[in-house]
């Protein structure tokens, strides 16, 4: 039986690392709670790598990725759609663990993931204040102190969903992911922890 889930869990990795692959490097995805997640490869490693790229798709992906990973906002500006601009600085903000840098985002939508990512990343509740959407702000206050009783508190589905996935990969509770009302995140959110901590229990809940 472990033999059989361990095969599961290589075949499911090969499937979804194959997936994004297949989207190319330049690909960005909005997830069904607006958050934006660019699929970019780590081999970029500097501003030069950028400009040695031969697709003006791939400069854009690399000018996202360097200027996150450097902290570099001129790198941001060159990025020509203004959603993708907006979630570089919200990725510099998270990394420098800087709100002003979402002070610059004008997505209001944009500008509350950013709050909610730094406000998580120091474990700062007074950052959710900042947020507009009730929904978003109660979802930063939970996931901050990885309180789920707090998600309870969410009125939309998907983030309802997104608030157990957050505080159960947080603290590798794969209880909480029996609180997702969607069938398929609670199996993504049962994978996750499970290749996380290694195990095997978590895999057996897959449906």
């Amino acid at each position: 039986m472990k033999k059989w889930m361990w095969i599961l869990i290589i075949v499911l990795t090969v499937l979804i690392g194959g997936y994004f692959l297949l989207r190319g490097i330049n690909q960005y995805i909005f997830t069904s709670i607006g958050e934006f997640n660019p699929q970019s490869p780590t081999q970029f490693k500097t501003a030069a790598d950028c400009e040695n790229m031969t697709t003006d798709e791939m400069k854009q992906s690399c000018y996202y990725e360097v200027g996150i990973a450097t902290e570099d906002t001129s790198l941001c500006e060159k990025l020509i759609k203004l959603n993708e601009k907006e979630w570089c600085y919200a990725g510099i903000a998270e990394k420098s663990k800087d709100i002003g840098f979402c002070e610059t985002i004008s997505n209001s939508g944009t500008k509350d993931w950013c709050y909610h990512n730094v406000a998580i990343e120091i474990e700062d509740t007074t950052i959710c204040v900042k947020i507009i959407s009730s929904d978003k702000k109660n979802l930063c206050y939970a996931v901050a102190i990885n309180d789920a009783s707090l998600c309870e508190k969410i009125i939309d589905d998907d983030m309802i969903g997104h608030c157990y996935w957050e505080i159960a990969l947080r603290t590798n509770n794969a209880i909480l992911c029996a609180e997702m009302p969607n069938s398929n995140s609670r199996d993504q959110c049962y994978y996750d922890i499970g290749k996380e901590t290694k195990d095997i229990s978590a895999c057996e809940k897959i449906t």
